[in-house]
């Protein structure tokens, strides 16, 4: 299989973008930056033997069924998308599918809330670990938020939110850095003085639930509102956009195999509470099982699309 995958395997990062800048829809584009992206994912699978995962994510995206109209709006009605958690492109469509999903749920939390509760966004971080210890530690870590949600003040004040695992490396140290982000909807009596957490509190808490020997560094921040506009929408996608990355998979074969099976059957991504139960009546699935089209209306639906096909000329009209 790998002389057979070789042969398929033509293009450089450059020739993907070259293809982007050529391509008529700006999702096409997209999808062809994004392979490029994809290119030293695919090596560094090679080099460990896994060529079916690599065949998967070179095949990713060749074949998107695109509907869009005059005012430049864009739908993937159909696709090929691999679903591999170490894609670009499937990353990319996870992020859509997110906020697809996410933003009418807290839209509906502030219908059904409106001034009676606001946002924090919280870090909490570990040391950091070697490769040997990075599962281990993303398992700690995740026990350590379920003890934390269960204490005050979240236990009195919390109704709901949504949680991510980011896991950075640090290429001089030869470490990692798993960490976790977290949006909490919060009651506005959490807000009174006296029950609001310092980030002396927090670290506290989490040293406790962590059952740590070393003060852990954590940040809190209230989401404020402004220009009239709250800014949760900012705050989303930052408890999101490294949980779904994929460009420290790249740094070594090393790096790829650890962050591979640590990160393995992993729910990177959770909802809890209120946001979790806004999320099930609004009919939204889990983003990593999900399809990752997006969308269509009726209208949309019935109208014409046109299937694109990708190859090393660039794409083209089926």
């Amino acid at each position: 299989m790998q002389a057979n995958y070789n042969t398929l395997f033509k293009l450089s990062q450059e020739q993907y973008n070259d293809i982007g800048e050529n391509a008529p829809l700006k999702t096409l584009r997209k999808v062809s930056i994004l392979k490029g992206y994809n290119v030293p994912i695919i090596k560094t699978l090679l080099e460990l033997g896994e060529e079916r995962k690599a065949l998967n994510i070179e095949q990713c995206g060749t074949f998107l069924d695109i509907w869009h109209d005059q005012n430049g709006i864009e739908r993937v009605k159909g696709s090929n998308f691999c679903r591999e958690r170490l894609c670009s492109v499937c990353a990319w469509r996870r992020q859509a599918r997110f906020l697809a999903t996410t933003e009418p749920a807290l839209k509906k939390l502030d219908i059904e809330h409106g001034n009676n509760a606001q946002y924090i966004f919280i870090t909490l971080t570990v040391k950091n670990c070697s490769g040997e210890a990075l599962s281990r530690e993303i398992t700690q870590i995740l026990k350590a938020w379920d003890r934390l949600y269960k204490r005050k003040p979240f236990s009195t004040f919390a109704l709901g939110g949504v949680r991510s695992v980011e896991v950075t490396y640090n290429k001089e140290k030869n470490t990692y850095h798993p960490h976790l982000h977290a949006l909490v909807l919060m009651k506005n009596s959490y807000f009174n003085k006296q029950n609001i957490m310092q980030q002396e509190k927090l670290m506290y808490l989490w040293q406790n639930a962590l059952q740590c020997d070393y003060e852990p560094i954590v940040y809190i921040q209230s989401i404020k509102s402004k220009n009239g506009k709250e800014e949760r929408i900012g705050a989303t996608l930052e408890t999101i956009k490294y949980s779904l990355k994929t460009k420290d998979f790249a740094v070594s074969a090393d790096v790829t195999f650890t962050l591979m099976h640590a990160l393995k059957g992993r729910r990177l991504i959770s909802f809890f509470g209120a946001v979790a139960a806004a999320r099930k009546e609004l009919g939204a699935g889990d983003i990593f099982s999900e399809n990752l089209n997006d969308e269509i209306s009726i209208e949309e639906a019935k109208a014409r699309s046109v299937l694109y096909c990708f190859s090393a000329a660039g794409w083209r009209i089926v």
